[in-house]
């Protein structure tokens, strides 16, 4: 079933990181698809620039090559992403996490993801209600008891589409408590005007 466009708007907390995790799955397909759509070559390469370390050289076509060899799979791809997305969006909001609900599943999909995608819940986790829409980790099964313990997250339990809607949620939620100032999100001062 495809559901309507989400936006995440710019200024409020996941709109940088989303926005990053799109490109990434828009731009997934030129690697991904073995008929090497994009035409890669030999030899050609993107610089990641370092700080501490040295520009590196990433070739796209070995990456390519890598796939197609069977070496990375687009699922573990997705699940990396979606990992990634849902490590980087929860600690940037996580003072933020009034106890409710919704808050405290992103923070076990949040913890699961650090855990190879696995739920790893500690003697006393989880001790709040958890729920998102109509999906709750029981809260009253605790540590190894609870029967999402050691039970893959992403590819699983939600899928990548959940993550953003879970995150659209959440901001929303966010927007309504917490005044745009508070948010940390100011537009930069033009340095030419003062």
């Amino acid at each position: 079933m495809t559901q309507g466009y989400i936006e995440f708007r710019q200024g409020m907390p996941f709109f940088d990181m989303v926005g990053s995790f799109m490109i990434a799955i828009a731009g997934s397909p030129s690697i991904i698809n073995e008929d090497n759509p994009m035409r890669l070559e030999e030899g050609e390469y993107i610089v990641v620039p370092g700080i501490i370390s040295a520009d590196r050289h990433f070739r796209p076509r070995e990456i390519h090559d890598q796939v197609v060899k069977g070496h990375i799979s687009q699922g573990r791809f997705l699940i990396s992403c979606c990992a990634m997305l849902a490590n980087t969006a929860y600690e940037s909001v996580k003072d933020k996490n009034d106890k409710s609900p919704e808050f405290e599943f992103l923070r076990h999909i949040r913890h699961a993801s650090s855990h190879g995608n696995r739920f790893h819940f500690y003697n006393r986790e989880p001790s709040h209600p958890a729920e998102w829409r109509d999906v709750k980790i029981d809260h009253m099964l605790q540590g190894s008891a609870n029967p999402l313990h050691d039970v893959e997250c992403f590819g699983n339990f939600i899928g990548a589409a959940d993550i953003i809607d879970l995150l659209s949620d959440i901001e929303q939620k966010i927007a309504i408590t917490t005044p745009t100032e508070a948010l940390g999100r100011r537009e930069p001062k033009d340095s030419m005007k003062e």
